[in-house]
């Protein structure tokens, strides 16, 4: 994977998130959401999610980390007791170049026997990418399980599911 817009450049590295990366992954998360979601205010600041990120994501779960030049572009936060995807952002310049792809067949590889995922269901962007890489919608909520109160869909994925045609 090159830079944006498929020029020469800094190539996309995948490593392993760390304490560090927080503040960093922060406005990742912020800018992807705002980019997605426009009419959508995220509720909390880019201090209170670098310190969530920090505190719960990088602490109790697989985070990796997509670089750029040695900058942050993109993470998936991976739960591997639940296999389930946490979070998967990617910096919207960097969005449709691959980084998400490669960031989601990682966490494949490392949950073969299936993943799980929520996204809100007006995120048509994000469902649709889901769904090119295999994701079958499976639940529709209305929206009191998320404190945004907005309905999402549980996404599931399993090597044994038919692929559509």
């Amino acid at each position: 994977m090159n830079q944006p817009g498929g020029s020469a450049g800094p190539m996309v590295t995948l490593r392993p998130g760390q304490a560090a990366d927080a503040a960093a992954l922060a406005r990742v998360f912020l800018a992807a959401r705002g980019s997605a979601q426009p009419r959508f205010a995220e509720p909390h600041g880019e201090a209170a999610v670098a310190a969530w990120l920090e505190g719960v994501l990088l602490a109790r779960h697989r985070v990796t980390v997509a670089a750029a030049g040695g900058m942050a572009i993109g993470y998936l936060g991976l739960d591997a007791a639940a296999a389930e995807i946490l979070h998967l952002y990617v910096s919207p310049p960097w969005q449709r170049q691959g980084v998400g792809a490669s960031l989601l067949r990682q966490a494949r590889a490392a949950m073969p026997s299936g993943l799980g995922l929520i996204v809100f269901e007006s995120n048509h962007a994000a469902r649709a990418f889901y769904e090119r890489h295999g994701f079958r919608a499976g639940a529709f909520r209305p929206g009191t399980a998320n404190e945004e109160g907005m309905p999402d869909v549980r996404y599931v994925w399993s090597p044994t599911m038919p692929k559509l045609t």
